[in-house]
């Protein structure tokens, strides 16, 4: 990265800050949103009023501050990049690929259908990239790209390509392409400085571009397809200057909040920078997760330098826990000397740090996601779509209702029924009756 572009940029500290800012942002919009995700607005009025703390728990049944698929395959994303430039082999998608295999063989604690069908088809073929499909309309290739923004913010041309290099991996659709490049542009113009402004001259131009991202009225929609990701995203990242006040409006949508979180976090978080962040939900992440985002972004700019960047107090104690000038660690000051020192932990690279972020807890039960795979039985189309109970799902290309369903994992020949009625049971046991329809819910034992 020259000399002239980090001093336009506002200086080394100055950038650090920004993208410690989105890192950290996506996170906790990631934390927040996975306590309602596929819960409807009432459903989550009637539980939470407003949800606005980081308690964990929802159908995934996570620890505080836990997070889900958008942070951890962004750090695997992550990793991938930083090793390929320790070992020479710059922006190699094969290592990309790799990564996300070894992220999903760390049985995270869930995985949507098309990742899961990039990653197979992968290890099947060797392909790093698939068909373009009607499937593939997903929002899982842009919820993990930040750490191919933070990679190549000087090199325009780097930047896309490298984009579109990871979402291929699991995602082939020209919304989903769409979608990357153009929230992935917005964030590089938050790091390099740019005002509101221009940021907003960078939303217009997108949904120029691409009218279905239109959000402007609202829609009301925040389920996975990457049109209605986009659209609650923009929404609601414009339609707040606070991080808070952006990230809690767009979680408590419901449908696939924890991505719609993350993404509206992440273009807050790199607006306002790591010190505008809640210092209450940064204490509530956890360690590991802290640790890992910022040891993964000080890596980006600061090994082998001394970093100008003071650690960032959080409610009841330091930004990630650990190390010197902190409470419990050695030595004095709040400013950290190398690029471990932000995090207490081991530097990027190293085996603890690899592991840190790719399995899950001991005590978290890994859980089926609540979307299924379809086929219509008009025109063969293939897609995915949350399961909403109050109307029928159609198909996205030529709006037949005549589906076919498969289960979101592999169940054994003829178990396929009893496994769907024991999701659907143990659903209605945590309060989730989103995929029930009305006359099902009178049924239900109250």
């Amino acid at each position: 990265m020259s000399a002239d572009w980090m001093a336009a940029a506002g200086g080394h500290e100055a950038v650090l800050d920004r993208a410690l800012g989105a890192y950290l942002g996506l996170a906790l919009g990631d934390a927040l949103g996975a306590t309602v995700e596929f819960m409807t607005r009432r459903e989550i009025v009637a539980r939470h009023g407003v949800h606005r703390r980081i308690v964990g728990g929802g159908w995934l049944k996570l620890e505080p501050g836990q997070v889900t698929d958008d942070t951890t395959m962004s750090l695997a994303l992550g990793d991938a990049l930083l090793r390929g430039e320790r070992e020479g082999r710059p922006q190699d998608t094969t290592l990309i690929a790799d990564a996300y295999v070894a992220w999903w063989r760390g049985k995270p604690v869930d995985c949507g259908n098309t990742c899961r069908r990039g990653i197979q088809r992968y290890l099947r073929d060797g392909s790093l990239e698939g068909v373009c499909s009607d499937g593939d309309g997903g929002n899982g290739a842009l919820m993990r790209n930040l750490p191919a923004v933070l990679a190549t913010l000087a090199d325009d041309e780097a930047f896309e390509r490298v984009s579109i290099a990871q979402a291929h991996v699991t995602h082939h659709h020209p919304l989903s392409d769409a979608a990357v490049l153009g929230l992935g542009r917005v964030v590089r113009a938050q790091l390099a400085g740019a005002d509101d402004a221009a940021a907003a001259t960078l939303v217009d131009a997108l949904v120029a571009a691409v009218p279905a991202f239109r959000y402007t009225p609202y829609p009301g929609r925040a389920s996975g397809y990457v049109v209605d990701t986009v659209q609650t995203v923009l929404h609601f990242y414009r339609a707040h200057d606070d991080f808070e006040d952006a990230v809690v409006g767009a979680v408590n949508q419901g449908d696939d909040a924890d991505t719609t979180g993350a993404l509206v976090g992440m273009l807050a978080g790199a607006r306002c920078g790591a010190r505008g962040l809640p210092r209450d939900w940064v204490a509530r992440l956890k360690p590991d997760v802290r640790r890992a985002i910022t040891e993964q972004t000080a890596a980006r700019w600061w090994r082998g330098r001394a970093p100008p960047f003071p650690r960032h107090r959080a409610a009841g104690g330091w930004l990630t826990g650990r190390g010197p000038g902190a409470p419990g660690g050695g030595g004095g000051g709040g400013v950290c000397r190398r690029a471990s020192d932000l995090s207490g932990g081991p530097v990027e690279g190293s085996n603890a740090c690899r592991s840190s972020h790719s399995r899950t807890p001991a005590r978290v039960k890994v859980r089926p996601m609540p979307i299924y795979d379809y086929r219509c039985k008009a025109c063969q189309a293939e897609f995915e779509l949350l399961v909403r109970g109050a109307t029928a799902p159609a198909c996205p290309t030529c709006g037949a209702t005549e589906l076919e369903r498969a289960l979101s994992r592999i169940a054994p020949a003829g178990r396929i029924a009893g496994v769907v009625a024991a999701g659907r049971r143990q659903a209605a046991r945590e309060g989730h009756f989103s995929h029930y329809s009305p006359s099902e819910r009178a049924k239900l034992p109250k």
